[in-house]
């Protein structure tokens, strides 16, 4: 959950929304923040195939929560896996939006 959390971070600093430019100089997604997006997916689903395998191996009161906690993680990592791909998306769409205006500007001197 922290690996999707860094990269939602990284995601949202690298798009430079908080800058007061009206369009900032954003550089498209690294390979680094991709290889960290398929790290979480990775990570989430490794965590929730081995807690489903492993759960008749409980007693009882645990076997009812993690019942419960299983989908429920899977809803909160499919939520933040979405919103890491959201957020790249939209960096890439500023990137690219940078990539033009720099193209253009280079026309128009």
């Amino acid at each position: 959950m922290l690996t999707s959390f860094g990269e939602c971070a990284y995601a949202l600093v690298s798009s430079k929304y908080r800058s007061h430019s009206t369009e900032p100089e954003v550089s498209p997604p690294s390979m680094t923040a991709i290889t960290g997006h398929l790290v979480a997916v990775i990570c989430f689903v490794m965590a929730l195939v081995i807690a489903s395998y492993g759960i008749d191996l409980y007693d009882a009161r645990m076997h009812d929560f993690y019942g419960i906690a299983i989908p429920v993680g899977g809803v909160i990592a499919v939520v933040l896996l979405a919103l890491q791909i959201v957020l790249l998306y939209l960096q890439s769409r500023r990137a690219m939006l940078t990539e033009m205006n720099r193209r253009l500007n280079r026309y128009m001197k």
